[in-house]
């Protein structure tokens, strides 16, 4: 049944270049009701008509209508038109009649997908009689009479999918075929015949049984003897087979694994020296005394490094312990600069004896001054010496505040005291720092003379060494593991090259490779899952076994030749009665085949119409009782697509042709418009040929409105000689394309 939703296949356009009357006739329906308005002999019928050719071309049923729609103009027939499926594809089917038919159907690229194709076979999915009974509604064919065909055609479509394997036709043929076989009534057919033939066969056969019971038995014996000599021969040649076939194998899978142990050999040798170049440093290749020594003087630098830097640290702490000494002590400076030149010793005593000489010289002008105040007549002399006092005092005060003392005894206890001991530490400090300047040179002289050696060996390796050293440690670090591991790779590469060596040198010696070669020619390439012990005892089974059945030949052929001399073979009367049972086998299941096959047709082809009539009914139904606004309740379908009616207050139903004839017409429009709604592949145009001549305009204003919710899943042609359809359409305020035919 065809899905619902959505329109189906829709003219866009239609260009006649001659058909019938009609000639370079140009026309772009509309999606939904299109209108064509005319006169009779106006060219409508022909333009409906038109639309039926390009979908299907002439009618295989009809021979006149060729002559009917020639051109006017006596040119080829000819046209195309546009059209759009459901899924939007856009297509051109072009048409023309000349001496033969041709057709084609283009893609908008011009592919042509479907040259003497019908468009309406490939696309709607049922063929030119099917449409011009249910999408194609002319006013002549709204009848019963006109439905014929259409059951048979809804039943073989539904069942077979192909409109045209015909139901009846294939029981016709079963029929046939079973009579062939098994004519149960006239006791004739193949089957008869052949159960006459066996039952001579075994009359013959029992005849003469008692005189060839014994010959039977010894045929027999020698038959299966002989079958069972044929049967070990093939067994024994098949075994021998698989055994020479398992030695090839094995020739075969040795090559291999001589190939394969060649080619590891030269695989590990190229591997070997992949790594003696990679091992190599220009042309100088380092070995194992050079990884020791190179290590050892690593470790010899690391050890000057680390001893340089801390020395070096040890240095400058020293100095920088000496700048702190000085730095703590601000009247040492004040000394140094007071008494410069002077060793700090020096400047001790020379300050010891300034302080003493200002003391003297304090107490001796203070006495002085004192004892010349005393006497009058002295008394300048007295103030001479106490200027000499007081500016002998200003000194002692301006060297305590020059020395930042408080009084005279800490300026005594700084001289005295505090500054020979920081002469001790700075003596201290300073041979400390001589001697750590000492040590560091030399320990710098050892780190020179060890760098140097590593860059001989860089030298050797051809590598430019930084001096930085904070790298220096780090890249013969590097350097050194980098070395030491291509130096492992390349023993251990050149350990298992010897040894591939070895083995391939081995697996040569020991074989002759062109034997091996000749011999592995003869694998088949499927090799035996038994072992060689296991199919030599095989070989020696049958070759005993074989040997023993030809002498029992021997003995059963002397024994037959006896009988046969004087009796006639059975054994052809038992062959021939073997293959009549196996014909008779034969025909019992050609005649089970038949007689399945006529049931599933016939329960499928009757669950086929069951189901349909009430879907067709439940559709016609609905559309009826409305068209007839609810007169009619039911409208029923059998499942030969006869009507049948009840009305809305009434439980009994009659047939159609009870129905007046509008009425009638009514009925068969919707019923056709149910088929359309269930077969088609594709929803069709819907063509309307004055198609409602008997409706009264209530009628059709049913029937109009009907069309005008059916347009949203069809386009709808209606062909009309009367202004009516156009007229109640527009009192409805529905939208639709008018063309008027002239």
């Amino acid at each position: 049944m065809a899905e619902k939703g959505g329109q189906g296949l829709k003219i866009k356009k239609i260009n006649i270049g001659d058909y019938g009357k009609l000639k370079d006739y140009e026309l772009e329906p509309g999606c939904g009701i299109n209108v064509f308005c005319g006169k009779n002999e106006s060219g409508k019928s022909t333009l409906a008509d038109f639309i039926r050719y390009m979908l299907y071309g002439f009618s295989k049923h009809s021979k006149l209508e060729k002559t009917k729609y020639a051109p006017w103009s006596e040119q080829a027939i000819s046209g195309t038109m546009t059209v759009e499926l459901s899924d939007n594809t856009i297509l051109d089917l072009e048409r023309k009649n000349t001496t033969r038919a041709i057709s084609h159907i283009f893609t908008p690229d011009r592919s042509d997908i479907g040259s003497g194709t019908n468009a309406g076979e490939m696309f709607l999915g049922v063929d030119e009689e099917l449409f011009c009974k249910t999408a194609y509604i002319a006013q002549n064919d709204i009848s019963a009479c006109q439905m014929s065909g259409v059951a048979n055609g809804l039943q073989n479509i539904t069942s077979s999918l192909d409109e045209d394997i015909d139901a009846d036709e294939v029981k016709k043929k079963l029929n046939a075929q079973k009579n062939v076989l098994y004519n149960k009534g006239y006791k004739t057919g193949k089957i008869f015949e052949l159960e006459q033939q066996k039952k001579e066969l075994e009359a013959q056969l029992e005849k003469h049984a008692q005189g060839h019971k014994e010959l039977l038995a010894a045929e027999f014996l020698l038959n299966e003897t002989k079958a069972k000599i044929a049967h070990d021969k093939s067994e024994l040649e098949r075994i021998n087979k698989e055994y020479e076939n398992l030695l090839a194998c094995k020739a075969k899978q040795k090559i291999q694994e001589i190939e394969a142990v060649k080619q590891k050999a030269q695989d590990s040798l190229e591997q070997y020296n992949t790594a003696l170049e990679n091992a190599k440093y220009g042309e100088f290749l380092p070995d194992e005394q050079f990884v020791r020594d190179f290590s050892l003087d690593i470790e010899r630098f690391c050890q000057a490094l680390n001893s340089c830097s801390d020395l070096k640290q040890q240095a400058g702490k020293a100095t920088d312990d000496l700048e702190q000494l000085s730095a703590g002590y601000d009247y040492v400076n004040v000394l140094n600069q007071k008494y410069q030149n002077q060793p700090p010793f020096a400047v001790a005593n020379s300050a010891k004896n300034e302080i003493a000489k200002i003391k003297h010289d304090i107490n001796a002008n203070r006495t002085k001054t004192i004892l010349f105040f005393v006497l009058v007549v002295t008394f300048p002399i007295a103030i001479y010496f106490f200027s000499k006092y007081k500016k002998s005092k200003q000194l002692l005060e301006a060297l305590k505040e020059e020395l930042g003392c408080r009084d005279i005894k800490e300026l005594e206890k700084l001289i005295n005291e505090d500054y020979p001991k920081y002469c001790d530490k700075a003596s201290a400090l300073s041979a400390a720092k001589i001697s750590a300047q000492e040590n560091y040179n030399n320990a710098l002289k050892n780190y020179n003379q060890k760098l140097a050696q590593l860059n001989t060996y860089y030298e050797k390796l051809g590598i430019f060494q930084s001096t930085e050293q904070d790298n220096i440690e780090l890249i013969s670090k590097e350097f050194l593991a980098q070395i030491n591991n291509k130096l492992l790779l390349l023993n251990q590469k050149k350990l298992e090259s010897d040894e591939q060596q070895k083995l391939s040198e081995l697996l040569c010696s020991q074989y002759n490779l062109n034997e091996l070669a000749s011999k592995a020619r003869e694998f088949d390439g499927n090799p035996t899952q038994k072992d060689e012990k296991t199919l030599l005892k095989e070989i020696d089974f049958y070759e005993r076994a074989i040997t023993a059945l030809l002498e029992r030949e021997k003995e059963l052929i002397k024994k037959t030749s006896v009988y046969s001399a004087s009796m006639p073979k059975p054994g052809e009367t038992q062959s021939e009665i073997e293959l009549v049972n196996s014909l008779l086998e034969q025909s019992y299941n050609e005649l089970y085949a038949i007689e399945l096959a006529q049931t599933l047709i016939t329960q499928s082809f009757d669950e086929v119409k069951k189901d349909a009539a009430p879907a067709l009914t439940e559709l016609c139904a609905k559309m009826y009782e409305r068209l007839s606004d609810g007169k009619y309740k039911m409208l029923y379908v059998d499942p030969e697509l006869n009507l049948s009616f009840s009305i809305k207050n009434g439980d009994v139903s009659r047939q159609a042709f009870y129905l007046s004839g509008g009425t009638w017409d009514m009925a068969y429009i919707t019923l056709r418009l149910a088929l359309v709604d269930y077969i088609y592949k594709e929803k069709p145009v819907l063509i309307f040929d004055d198609a409602f001549c008997n409706f009264d305009d209530a009628r059709l204003g049913k029937m109009l409105s009907l069309l005008c919710e059916l347009e949203k899943q069809y386009q709808i042609f209606i062909f009309t000689c009367h202004e009516r359809e156009g007229r109640i359409l527009s009192g409805m305020g529905h939208g639709f394309k008018t063309v008027e035919m002239n």
